[in-house]
């Protein structure tokens, strides 16, 4: 009877461990979105991932044409994402902005229950930390099934880079 009694308290004891781990974490963030572009090189890159483990993918290269991805994530990867930008301080982030002169702009919005909080810079110049996150974030396109749409995707950070440029005043010669 011992025996019996022991063996069903070990039972109770793993199957409670068991739905413990398959219980997602208690995550502050509930949106990321980053993306980057440049006239310079014709290319933009936009990533958006949301706590409904919603992923979506935007490129565009000159010459080619536009791609727009559609996946879900696991809840490990999302999990992740909280904790590298949670470790980060992602409230700190600025809108120090930048002339992108010698390469792309980028933007990365974290949002925490509908408030966001923002950063604009230079590509490759965030705050300590947030560059490498952000290189974890654009390979994350590798690790999920995305299938391509024709559907017109939206973001929370809308890069246009192609804009036409300006028409600059031509001097007259005489």
């Amino acid at each position: 009877m011992k025996i019996i009694l022991i063996a069903l308290l070990l039972l109770s004891i793993i199957s409670c461990s068991e739905e413990a781990e398959k219980q997602p974490r208690k995550n502050e963030i509930t949106k990321v979105s980053y993306g980057h572009g440049s006239v310079w090189t014709g290319k933009v890159y936009q990533v958006e991932i949301d706590s409904s483990l919603n992923y979506k993918l935007f490129k565009i290269e000159i010459g080619k044409p536009n791609q727009n991805y559609t996946g879900k994530i696991s809840w490990q990867m999302w999990d992740s994402l909280n904790i590298k930008f949670e470790r980060l301080g992602y409230s700190k982030l600025d809108t120090i902005g930048c002339v992108a002169v010698d390469g792309p702009e980028a933007g990365l919005i974290v949002f925490k229950n509908g408030r966001s909080f923002k950063g604009y810079h230079c590509f490759k110049n965030f705050p300590e930390g947030f560059n490498e996150a952000i290189d974890w974030l654009i390979a994350t396109q590798e690790k999920v099934a995305l299938k391509e749409t024709a559907d017109s995707l939206s973001f929370e950070f809308p890069i246009m880079p192609f804009a036409p440029a300006p028409v600059l005043p031509r001097n007259k010669l005489k």
